[in-house]
């Protein structure tokens, strides 16, 4: 059917794809909350860096308010992928019942995050190439 190499190339294409996969599910399954939370980039009114505690981004005003409030582009899609990893966290590590209950928040945080990254992905032409 297929050349020897063209079937050796293939498989180990796929067994490359499939232990990058690996290596991603055991990264993301290690993941807490803090470390997702530290990861999200903040930023003053006057543009730079600003420390604030894991305990202000835990509510899902405040994961909203951190992704809306940035001017950059770049950190609101970074943001908002995640703040879409939060999302996963919370449906996994949730008992049935709270993620029952929250479904239609985590559904809006889902929503919003895709919303602000697709705004961002348009943007960047615009930024690129002037408008």
């Amino acid at each position: 059917m297929f050349p020897g190499w063209l079937q050796a190339a293939l498989f180990f294409a796929l067994t490359g794809y499939l232990l990058h996969e690996w290596r991603y599910l055991f990264q993301r399954n290690r993941q807490n909350w803090e470390s997702l939370a530290s990861r999200l980039r903040w930023a003053s009114n006057d543009g730079s860096k600003q420390d604030r505690g894991i305990e202000d981004s835990i509510t899902a005003e405040g994961i909203r308010l951190v992704v809306l409030d940035l001017r950059n582009s770049k950190n609101r899609f970074q943001n908002a992928g995640i703040v879409l990893e939060m999302a996963d966290f919370i449906e996994r590590n949730a008992s049935s019942e709270s993620a029952a209950a929250h479904r239609e928040l985590l559904q809006e945080l889902r929503r919003d995050a895709m919303q602000i990254r697709l705004d961002a992905v348009f943007s960047f032409p615009r930024v690129a190439f002037g408008d």
